[in-house]
């Protein structure tokens, strides 16, 4: 890994919109200047900080909290395309790699793979449910229909909790 890295970002210590910046990590030092060259902040990476790197960042954004002041940086530029945003992905993955030992940056692609089938399953779960209600609420049913329509609803409402509780198992490691 080279020594000192540099990346062009957005931030905000949330008393104003987005500004430029420069955000550098040199020999464990963290340090973020304004577009005019001030110095906003320069402490020790591990020590001086504390990091959060929230999952809708998709590692293009993150929190930090420096001397109980907190600031939000973030990699994608302001004028955003999809060619900013996964470059910013990329770029974010590799600060993060950085200034979190252990962190190994999943494949680029995961978290469209993850969006899809989520999406799959909700789209399931409320065909179910409609189906279910349907089948359910009409006069005219027959109790086989009726019947049908609850295993429907079941069915919906069951497979969505039993996504839920596997994916959070595989997120925890389990």
């Amino acid at each position: 890994m080279p020594d000192t890295l540099t990346s062009q970002v957005r931030w905000t210590d949330r008393t104003f919109g987005p500004r430029p910046g420069t955000l550098t990590l040199t020999d464990d030092r963290l340090s973020l200047a304004s577009a005019a060259g001030e110095e906003i902040f320069a402490v020790p990476s591990t020590e001086g900080c504390h990091t959060e790197w929230p999952k809708w960042g998709f590692d293009s954004a993150f929190r930090l909290r420096v001397d109980g002041r907190c600031y939000s940086v973030t990699f994608i530029a302001g004028a955003s395309s999809l060619g900013t945003w996964s470059s910013g992905m990329k770029e974010g993955a590799e600060w993060k790699a950085r200034l979190i030992p252990g962190f190994v940056p999943s494949r680029p692609r995961d978290w469209i793979i993850n969006a899809f089938v989520f999406a799959m399953v909700t789209a399931a779960v409320v065909c179910g449910l409609l189906l279910g209600l349907i089948l359910v609420v009409n006069p005219d049913s027959k109790w086989y229909d009726r019947l049908f329509g609850g295993i429907a609803m079941f069915w919906a409402v069951g497979s969505g909790v039993i996504w839920i509780v596997e994916r959070r198992k595989v997120k925890r490691g389990r």
